[in-house]
């Protein structure tokens, strides 16, 4: 009898096989917190917080599990051994400590590869850090979790376990729960993965069976304006893969991270979509393509191309089953880094995420999950760390990766604290040296940057031209009104 446990999915064991010590392949949170002096000292009172709540999320007592052939993807099996203390440290920056010292150790901490023994998580809290004018110290609470885990969808999805809408005095204590069983031994998890393994044709019989009639259906509108029909064969047409320019930002990496932050406040970000009509995530794209091509041109590194982005898309859906994983598309498109007007910028890159999105498919989320499972382990691994290392020698796929999530609109609370502010990070791989998350907290907007110091040597000065670039597109939405 096979102990209980969880089998990951294709995206979720991708992200296990793509980590490497230079590239540990982690998301991130940075959680800014004003507590009352009850919650200190602040490790003790956090440990027995996240002791209420950590039920609430099965994986983060799970450790991996994999077959010693590496016959099938791997598997969550709870850790008999789980120890929460050994996963929430406290650390001291000194009695100057403030926001800029936080970061730095942020951008330590996501350099820093998990350890494979045990869950794949660890957080850090650290207090007394000066914010601003504020006389009252705030708490910075860092956790990152590996992205086998889940994708950054599922990571704000799970904020609304951790924080509440209101103070209080945090989660009720759960009810006890059983002992794990040990964990499954070698010949388990063999014997598991080739019992797997054996239905893999018909899938592939299940998968074609179900993607053919929907890609008929979608191709029919098309081969009827071109005059053919639907059974018709397609005339042979050779595609040039399309690939973005060769930039400063795609280079091999090392483990050493830099990390910085722009803060867009509410009432900016709310004229900002007023004048322009926009989405927000049409003004981060628009804003993250200027920044760039202002700190690329003063270097002298500006393609004489736009660069690409890869923009992450959540395929999660109201039928989920509720377990955190990953379950994203990716839609590439354009920064229009090619032109210095900002309002020209904007309207192109509206219309390139209107075609991104017109072109995901229905039944997507269920192809990727059907594909991801078909892949074996063993060559998927070796296709991942090949692409890794042949990277800084072809074109590149996206010069920078911009993901975007929203939190809430609304203040948030951990027991009796308020939180103040988060800031994020993803994963870096070799020829993708930068990646910015937008967080939507309180109708404002923090744009968080994780870089390699080799493709940005200069992180604060594209930090400063982001924060320009605002300015910029303010002023021209503004004039454009008016006028």
């Amino acid at each position: 009898m096979f102990p209980p446990m969880h089998q990951m999915s294709g995206q979720d064991a991708l992200f296990l096989y793509a980590d490497t010590p230079d590239c540990p392949l982690q998301i991130a949170s940075l959680v800014w917190l004003r507590l009352p002096e009850s919650c200190r000292p602040v490790l003790p009172w956090l440990r027995d917080y996240y002791a209420r709540t950590i039920h609430e999320f099965p994986s983060m007592r799970q450790r991996v599990m994999q077959d010693p052939l590496r016959i099938d993807h791997p598997y969550w099996a709870e850790d008999p051994d789980f120890d929460l203390e050994s996963h929430l440290e406290g650390r001291k920056l000194g009695p100057d400590a403030d926001a800029q010292g936080a970061r730095a150790l942020f951008a330590e901490f996501l350099g820093e590869r998990l350890p494979s023994d045990r869950p794949l998580w660890q957080g850090i809290v650290v207090d007394g850090i000066r914010l601003g004018d504020d006389p009252q110290p705030a708490t910075a609470f860092m956790l990152k979790m590996h992205h086998a885990m889940m994708d950054g969808a599922s990571g704000a999805g799970l904020t609304e376990r951790i924080f509440s809408p209101a103070p209080g005095e945090g989660p009720p204590r759960p009810a006890p729960r059983p002992e794990p069983g040990p964990l499954p031994s070698a010949a388990d998890l063999t014997w598991r993965a080739l019992r797997q393994r054996v239905w893999d044709p018909l899938r592939v019989a299940r998968l074609i069976s179900r993607a053919a009639p929907r890609l008929r259906a979608e191709a029919a509108p098309r081969l009827r304006a071109e005059g053919r029909s639907a059974t018709a064969p397609a005339p042979p047409r050779a595609e040039p893969l399309a690939r973005a320019p060769r930039s400063a930002l795609n280079v091999q990496i090392s483990n050493r991270r830099a990390f910085e932050s722009v803060e867009i406040p509410a009432e900016v970000l709310t004229k900002l979509r007023e004048t322009s009509g926009a989405t927000v995530n049409d003004l981060i794209l628009t804003l993250c393509g200027g920044g760039l091509r202002q700190y690329l041109r003063e270097r002298g590194e500006l393609p004489d191309e736009s660069l690409q982005a890869f923009a992450p898309m959540s395929l999660h859906s109201g039928d989920d089953d509720g377990r955190p994983t990953n379950r994203i598309s990716l839609i590439r498109c354009s920064l229009a880094t090619d032109t210095d007007e900002p309002l020209e910028r904007l309207a192109r890159i509206r219309a390139a995420t209107a075609r991104g999105k017109g072109r995901r498919r229905r039944g997507e989320r269920e192809l990727v999950r059907e594909i991801g499972r078909l892949l074996p382990a063993v060559p998927t691994q070796l296709a991942v760390r090949a692409h890794g290392l042949l990277s800084p020698y072809v074109g590149p796929l996206t010069n920078v990766v911009i993901s975007s999530i929203r939190l809430s609109d609304d203040p948030l609370y951990m027991g009796p604290g308020s939180v103040v502010g988060f800031e994020g990070s993803g994963p870096l791989v070799d020829g993708i040296g930068l990646l910015i998350a937008a967080f939507g907290y309180r109708r404002g907007l923090t744009l968080s940057l994780t870089a390699a110091p080799e493709a940005v040597p200069d992180l604060p000065g594209l930090v400063k031209a982001l924060d320009q670039q605002a300015s910029r597109l303010r002023a021209e939405l503004a004039k454009q009104t008016a006028a």
